[in-house]
Order: structure tokens, then sequence, then C-alpha cells
């Protein structure tokens, strides 16, 4: 079932939320194709495009890192509890919502590690970059949060 997804340069990439889901697509619009790659983690959604990867939130708390150009799974990294929707920020940092813990894990993509965490309301369920800044919807909280990176 498909779920989330984000428009790369030359596709359009959507995740799976089913609990028994491992897999993500690449649709490529030119030719209506898709090209299925395995992350080997269950409901990858929450897809984000960052200059050369594509980024799925997982249902087992981890976020999986694919190359765009070869579509092999360079990395999973260990976040909080239920990562939801996250954006790329400006800085090039990878920022993951985590709705059960009332923070963003900060994802540095030269080491595909967790750099730090940040607390925000909660259920911090979406995060977009905007005016340098990047903006985190509270889901539970009925917020907006604003945090320069």
């Amino acid at each position: 079932q498909p779920s989330n997804f984000a428009i790369a340069a030359d596709a359009l990439w959507v995740g799976s939320n089913t609990t028994s889901g491992q897999d993500v697509y690449r649709i490529d619009p030119a030719t209506n194709t898709s090209t299925t790659v395995h992350v080997g983690h269950d409901s990858p959604s929450g897809i984000i495009v960052s200059a050369d990867a594509v980024w799925t939130a997982n249902g087992d708390d981890t976020v999986t890192r694919v190359d765009q150009s070869t579509k092999a799974v360079v990395a999973t990294v260990k976040v909080g509890s239920k990562p939801a929707q996250g954006a790329a920020a400006p800085n090039g940092t990878i920022w993951i919502p985590n709705f059960n813990d009332n923070t963003i894990s900060v994802i540095d993509p030269k080491v595909n590690a967790v750099a730090s965490t940040v607390k925000t309301g909660k259920g911090p369920f979406v995060v977009r970059a905007g005016f340098g800044d990047m903006w985190v919807g509270s889901y539970k909280a009925r917020d907006l949060w604003r945090i320069r990176p």
C-alpha cells in the first residue's frame, strides 16, 4: 500500500506503510515504470530526498539511506520512537520527527549517525525546511515549532 512520496530530480519515490512491506518504489515519470528497492525494514514511509540519497522512516524506529543512483541501501540509523515525515535541512542534515518521543533526530549524512536530538512539542509528525529554518508540526499539541538548525 503506497504511503508518503517525494520527488527527486529524475523520479518519484514512494514508500510502503504496510507492516509487512519492506520496499520503496522509484517511479520514472518518463516511462511510467517502477523499480522496487528493498530496504529490509517494515513500513518504510516518510520519504525524504536529499542531494544524493533517499531516506525512509521505518516502522522499527530506524531510518534507511538509499543511494539514488545505485538504488542500494547505504546505511540504517537508529532514531527515536515512531519516526515520521522528515526533511533535509539547509545545512544538509536530515531531520526526523519521533512521534512518540516528542523529539527530532538530526542525522549527519557524512557519518550516517544521529548528531543531535531536539526536543519538540507533543507528537511531532512532519518537518519541513523553509526560510532557512526547520518547521515542525506537533500533532498532539496542535502547534507549530520554528527551529534554527
